[in-house]
């Protein structure tokens, strides 16, 4: 353990954002050694390909067991994954752990206080894994939780791209999910994280991340959730150390029934020249509550970085607050943002139904224009099975 144990425990009344958890409302389960009954179709809505037919690599944890890892052939010797916990008995990886991911509050420390599962992922240097790397952290017990916690090492000049899909069966209604995934991208490497959540609408998320660049790395994050959830609280913190170094964050949310979102993210420009971008489009339905917290702060010259927030209200009891900030202790940084928050064009939506739409239809189809991908840097089958999943999602809107 890296950290004195009554430290940690001191840190377990530490809530600094978003609705309390009393972790003694749950339970830990061991999982199985085997996928339970379903859970293939519930890995598909998360963009997880069990036939491994277009994945360089697979990891996928059910509950708190690591249940399975591969590395397609075609990339022996160019990446290898692994659990965390063989990663930790296998190298000396104190100088990652806990060094992205700073130690602050109840969720850091219960993830060190319980032996987290998660994996540890390393990209060599120079190689370039043109086919997604894929990752499954499935819940499949009632009223558990997962402890998950992430290392991935992109070498220099290395780029790969991970499609991170996290979902919980029909009979796992009650659940906590609380991961810590640290990214560490050296010189010239590249890497797009893709995040697709399908949790219950009795889920509570707590993800903890942090990613660091080194000169010339470029860092892409894409998170997709269009599934009711209880709550969840993100705010990721990108810190772009290198020089000519950048981030982007983008994010497309579809807030229903109840679901508490409360998401953001950070980009610290710190090195000379340095580039962040955070956008995020909300489709904010029933009595969602939705929070986008966006922060870019720049502390080095030649630096530039924009933050957009766009949020279609579809609904009177739903509810939706921006909150972007932007800071700068160099003159030399250029650093915009701009935000709205909008109901459906009644004059589009009066021009599609004179076509012959129905205005369900037509509503759903400007809604799914608002849910655009095609900015995100997906492959093109990964692009193609996120606009199938909001399809679906879109179905009887």
């Amino acid at each position: 353990m890296k950290f004195d144990r009554k430290y940690l425990e001191s840190l377990l009344s530490v809530n600094p954002i978003g609705n309390d958890i009393d972790f003694s409302t749950f339970e830990m389960p061991s999982g199985t050694n085997d996928l339970p009954a379903g859970a293939e179709d519930d890995m598909k809505k998360v963009g997880i390909d069990l036939s491994e037919n277009n994945r360089s690599a697979t990891f996928i944890q059910n509950n708190e067991a690591s249940l399975y890892k591969n590395i397609n052939k075609v990339f022996n010797g160019k990446l290898e994954i692994m659990p965390l916990r063989d990663a930790m008995k296998k190298y000396d990886i104190d100088r990652y752990y806990f060094n992205a991911v700073e130690m602050k509050d109840k969720f850091t420390a219960f993830s060190e206080l319980n032996n987290p599962g998660g994996y540890f992922l390393r990209v060599f240097a120079g190689e370039n894994v043109e086919i997604p790397i894929q990752a499954c952290f499935l819940i499949s017990t009632n009223n558990s939780i997962q402890n998950v916690h992430n290392i991935i090492i992109i070498e220099e000049g290395a780029s790969a791209q991970i499609i991170n899909g996290c979902t919980a069966q029909y009979k796992a209604k009650r659940t906590l999910h609380v991961a810590v995934t640290e990214i560490y991208l050296e010189k010239g490497s590249k890497f797009i994280y893709n995040m697709i959540h399908n949790w219950s609408s009795e889920s509570y998320v707590r993800p903890r991340t942090g990613v660091v660049l080194a000169d010339d790395a470029k860092f892409v994050s894409n998170y997709v959730t269009l599934y009711p959830i209880k709550d969840i609280q993100t705010f990721p913190t990108v810190r772009c150390d290198g020089a000519n170094s950048s981030a982007t964050l983008r994010s497309i949310v579809y807030g229903r029934a109840k679901s508490m979102l409360d998401l953001g993210g950070r980009i610290i420009l710190n090195g000379v020249g340095s580039r962040g971008e955070i956008i995020s489009h909300n489709v904010v339905a029933d009595e969602s509550n939705n929070i986008t917290r966006s922060e870019i702060i720049s502390n080095a010259p030649k630096t530039k970085g924009h933050i957009e927030c766009r949020a279609l209200m579809a609904s009177d009891n739903a509810k939706m607050k921006t909150i972007p900030v932007l800071e700068s202790s160099s003159k030399d940084a250029e650093l915009t943002h701009e935000a709205s928050i909008g109901k459906i064009d009644e004059e589009q939506l009066n021009y599609l139904m004179s076509r012959g739409i129905s205005e369900d239809d037509a509503v759903a189809l400007m809604v799914r224009g608002f849910l655009d991908v095609d900015e995100m840097e997906l492959t093109p089958y990964l692009k193609k099975s996120v606009k199938e999943l909001i399809d679906k999602t879109m179905e009887g809107f």
